[in-house]
Order: C-alpha cells, then sequence, then structure tokens
C-alpha cells in the first residue's frame, strides 16, 4: 500500500486532532481536591525542608511538564513530589503554583485541579502513598 501526498496529510491532521480531543477531555474533565481553593492556603517557612524559591521552581516546572506540548510528563510532576517531605512543603507548591492556565492557555486551576486532569489514577494512587509515607496531609 502506498500514501500519497494527501493521505499522509489526512492521517497527519486526524492524529493532530486526536491528541488536542484528548487533551481537552482530560483538562476539562477535571480533578479532585482536598480543599476547596488549596491556591489560598497559609505558608509556614519555618516548617520547610527546602528554601521558599525551591517551592516557586518547581511549580514552575510542573506547569512546563503537565502543559508545555502535545505529551505531558507525569513522572516529571511525580518526581518533584518526592522530595517533598512534610504537609508543609505540599502546601508550599501548592500555594507557588496559585491558578495557572491550563494546556493551550485555556482553563485556569489549581495544582490539584491540573494533576486531577493530568496524572492518571493509577499515578494518583503512587502519590497518595508517598502522602501516606511520610503522613502528608493531602490526598489527590
Amino acid at each position: 500500500m502506498k500514501l500519497n501526498k494527501e493521505d499522509v496529510i489526512t492521517i497527519a491532521v486526524a492524529v493532530v486532532a486526536f491528541l488536542l480531543i484528548r487533551k481537552f477531555y482530560k483538562f476539562f474533565g477535571g480533578g479532585t481536591t482536598s480543599q476547596s481553593d488549596p491556591s489560598k492556603t497559609e505558608v509556614d517557612e519555618s516548617k520547610l525542608t527546602y528554601p521558599s524559591n525551591n517551592y516557586i521552581l518547581w511549580a514552575d516546572t510542573i506547569e512546563d511538564l503537565l502543559t508545555g506540548d502535545l505529551t505531558e510528563d507525569e513522572a516529571g510532576v511525580l518526581s518533584i513530589f518526592y522530595l517533598l517531605r512534610t504537609t508543609e512543603d505540599v502546601t508550599a507548591l501548592i500555594a507557588a503554583y496559585g491558578r495557572r492556565s491550563g494546556w493551550l492557555g485555556i482553563g485556569s486551576g489549581t495544582l490539584w485541579q491540573h494533576l486531577g486532569a493530568y496524572l492518571s489514577q493509577d499515578e494518583k494512587n503512587e502519590l497518595n502513598q508517598h502522602f501516606r509515607n511520610f503522613s502528608i496531609e493531602y490526598r489527590i
């Protein structure tokens, strides 16, 4: 079977359309949160494991990993969370993330809403297990 130029273009458009629809569906599918708006939570900097500027850097990195291109890097996101050891660390990351736009700038949400939209159930379970292991009081 030999494909001509029009067939290749049609297939490419179909693949891109599929990926876009998948992204929009995942994003607008929403997520769960243990707090109504965790980005408004106050942070006690004396209880942080790392300097406060780390949480801003990690929030920016998570945004890039989730919304940077046609694929998201959930493993990279989870690796950031594995650095966090206390409830206050997670609170600081949530506060640093605040509300950000979603993929392609569509919609806006908190870190928890974006994680809920982008992570699979297995990844959420893995993250929740990490939280339980360190007695972190958050669940996704």
